[in-house]
């Protein structure tokens, strides 16, 4: 492993091999490990509450004990740190941010993995999978535990916590009591917020002054702590997560018990999984990448869930917030700049409006394969106090997070081939070869575990490969459709991703500049664009440009965050604190950015929400049809802006009434009557789809009035935004 390539990103141009520079504030700063940090991975608490998952995690599985809220958050913390906990501490990585990224790479993979090859052989078993994985990561704490000091125990644990906590407090109290004020704000703003106020502007049309005033607010903090040259770590986490929970958690709370619709699927895909053990054949090519609705089928009866309603309404704050962890390994493996590793989050969630971060296959692929990307560049550039980890071991760990990538999702695994292409050219990575490794992962899976979706479909797969124009227009111009307010939503969108392309365009310029930092400039700049490669390939149903920011997001977060850093004249280096006039005008003007940015995403992911978001009662008229439908019986919608997801995967889907379906009996009665169904849904949802898509109001409640009106349908349940009929006849 080569240092004379790139000098080490984490201390400055003179002395590759000099320590990182110390904060000049009294308190930790952002990116620089503690002391304590550089401890052994294997505390015996660690080590103790791991055990303890390992144990109550089957054992609640065994049981169905019903333990609301306690029993998902023990489940979740399962899939992240068993057995994921004991292997780190065996491994003997010493960076917190290396070790806590490691942990959840091999956890969530290793049961990924074997989620799969049980389902694939079609005895898939919740309690199977977390016996074996207690059984293991056990085993395993077990044999770590053998390697701790007794001053790793619980006591000693929790001293050095609260010694790093007083540490980091000094000084930090006015803003932390600031930022309490402002989330203290912003929950009553949401709390007022109601879906009954959506129109064509999406979300933003209900949100009361006091979410405004609290995004704002949270913008300026961010820009004042932002003024150091060493932000400080529990200031500086604080923000972090308090922007989090600000953009991704107002859709969540206001939206009502769903968001994106796809997610229910999802969760009947996973359903069948959990009742069968098999993978359903012929259906849908989803099921042909069954690793993360294999492991959700684990994890939803484990946790007591029911139908996963309250997984999937929460799932895009988590996932928001698991995020985190690689982000900040990325940026401080690649960056000798404090503000760079705080800004690269604030960016990454202010330009994230993609709404991919759902209950769905490709966030978790993301997290998986941005987690293998920020370990390897840890890892490569030999961080500072990191021992020298062995690469057949760490070739052995990265092997599971890979194989589940491999077996979950069908663009992220030619995507992760080329990130770690770009690693092995770049000389920073410990495993040069492994790309190719990923390479048989995806060919071997497509061919023979994903041949149900390819064979029979390959004009479907390559006819539109070469096709950038259309792929492209599919991508941009066709969904840039609808009524004047929704078009201006999208404008938005459009706005913020042209926006972050071009401050990472800055931020490349700013290192290629720098003779030390030139690689690391090119290299970001691979891993930025590379994923725009698969415009060559597929239209993937008019995503593609959309999946290609998604995949791209990371790097040009941290490429975004370097041009912020270089617009507003600040420097990473211990003498670039702003003093006199700067002091007062750098952070008012970086605030009102920031603001801006952080207001627009709100505004434009919520672009969609009329007709994504799903109310209680329309999941309540969804699960009264799941509980009476018969497996044969024909279910009519009038879209598929719904929950209707939900229903039985084996069961046919439901059929839907449109413009388009319709054809020369026109959208009507007429039409209706020609599917001859037993079940009509109509919903609020619907209708608001085709109102803000075409400008023309929606008829699908109307017409399930005007069904129940002339008789021959009986009503089954009613409420203001969903009617669900059932015919007569229906036996």
């Amino acid at each position: 492993m080569s240092h004379d390539i790139l000098p080490d990103p984490a201390v400055g141009p003179s002395s590759p091999a000099s320590p990182a520079p110390e904060a000049t504030d009294a308190t930790t700063d952002a990116t620089t490990p503690s002391r304590h940090a550089s401890a052994p991975a294997g505390s015996r608490l660690a080590l103790g509450a791991t055990a303890a998952l390992a144990l109550v995690v089957p054992l609640l599985t065994l049981t169905d004990l019903p333990v609301p809220v306690v029993r998902p958050l023990l489940v979740v913390a399962f899939v992240l740190l068993v057995p994921g906990v004991p292997v780190v501490s065996l491994l003997g990585m010493r960076d917190a941010w290396a070790r806590v990224v490691t942990v959840g790479l091999v956890s969530a993979g290793s049961q990924v993995v074997l989620a799969t090859a049980l389902v694939t052989a079609g005895v898939l078993d919740a309690l199977a999978v977390t016996a074996v994985i207690g059984l293991v990561g056990m085993l395993l704490t077990i044999l770590a535990w053998q390697g701790t000091r007794p001053g790793d125990g619980a006591a000693a644990t929790l001293a050095a916590a609260r010694e790093r906590v007083s540490l980091a407090a000094q000084g930090a109290g006015p803003m932390l009591l600031a930022l309490g004020a402002v989330l203290a704000v912003w929950a009553v703003g949401v709390a007022r917020a109601g879906t009954d106020e959506f129109d064509d502007l999406g979300l933003v049309a209900s949100l009361g002054p006091a979410v405004w005033v609290a995004v704002a607010a949270l913008g300026l903090l961010c820009a004042l702590e932002l003024r150091r040259s060493h932000p400080r770590g529990l200031v500086a986490g604080a923000l972090v997560l308090a922007v989090v929970l600000v953009l991704q958690g107002t859709p969540v709370i206001v939206e009502g018990v769903g968001g994106v619709p796809v997610g229910w699927l999802h969760l009947s895909f996973a359903d069948h999984m959990a009742e069968t053990g098999g993978i359903l054949t012929g259906k849908d090519a989803r099921f042909s990448w069954p690793g993360f609705f294999a492991l959700l089928g684990v994890v939803v009866p484990a946790a007591g869930l029911g139908d996963g309603a309250d997984l999937l309404r929460w799932a895009p704050l988590l996932n928001g917030l698991l995020v985190l962890p690689p982000l900040v390994l990325l940026a401080r493996s690649v960056s000798r700049s404090a503000r760079v590793v705080v800004l690269a989050p604030l960016v990454y969630a202010g330009f994230n409006w993609y709404q991919q971060d759902y209950l769905a296959p490709q966030a978790m692929a993301l997290l998986l394969m941005l987690g293998v990307v920020a370990v390897l560049l840890h890892v490569g550039r030999g961080g500072v106090g990191e021992p020298t980890v062995d690469r057949r071991v760490l070739l052995g760990l990265m092997l599971l997070p890979l194989a589940a990538i491999a077996v979950s999702h069908q663009l992220t695994p030619p995507v992760t081939v080329g990130m770690l292409l770009v690693l092995a050219i770049a000389k920073r990575t410990a495993l040069p070869k492994l790309w190719l490794v990923m390479l048989a992962f995806t060919v071997l899976w497509t061919v023979f575990g994903a041949s149900d979706f390819w064979m029979g479909h390959l004009d479907q797969i390559f006819g539109t490969v070469g096709q950038v124009d259309g792929n492209v227009t599919a991508g941009v111009a066709d969904r840039v459709v609808g009524t004047d307010g929704h078009v201006r939503m999208l404008a938005l969108r459009m706005v913020l991703s042209a926006l972050v392309l071009l401050l990472g365009g800055l931020g490349f310029l700013r290192l290629v500049r720098d003779p030390a930092q030139r690689r690391t400039g090119w290299m970001l700049a691979a891993l930025a664009m590379g994923p725009f490669g698969l415009i060559l390939l597929q239209s993937y149903g008019g995503e593609v440009v959309m999946r290609c920011f998604v995949f791209a997001l990371p790097a040009l977060a941290v490429l975004a965050a370097t041009g912020i850093e270089g617009v507003l004249g600040i420097r990473g280096d211990a003498a670039a604190t702003p003093t006199g006039a700067r002091a007062m005008v750098l952070p008012v003007v970086g605030g009102v950015l920031l603001a801006l940015v952080l207001a627009t995403q709100v505004a434009a992911r919520g672009a969609n929400a009329p007709f994504e978001e799903t109310s209680a009662t329309q999941l309540e008229a969804t699960r009264l049809l799941v509980e009476q439908r018969g497996d044969d019986e024909v279910v009519l919608s009038f879209g598929w802006q719904n929950p209707l997801g939900l229903l039985p995967a084996a069961q046919p889907r439901n059929q839907e009434a449109s413009e388009e379906t319709c054809g020369s009996l026109g959208f009507g009665l007429e039409c209706v009557e020609h599917w001859d169904a037993e079940w009509i849904y109509a919903s609020a949802t619907d209708d608001a789809y085709w109102a803000l898509t075409t400008g023309e109001p929606g008829q699908g409640m109307a017409i399930a009035e005007e069904l129940l009106a002339q008789g021959g349908w009986v009503e089954v349940y009613r409420a203001d935004d969903v009617l669900l009929l059932a015919a007569a006849d229906r036996g």
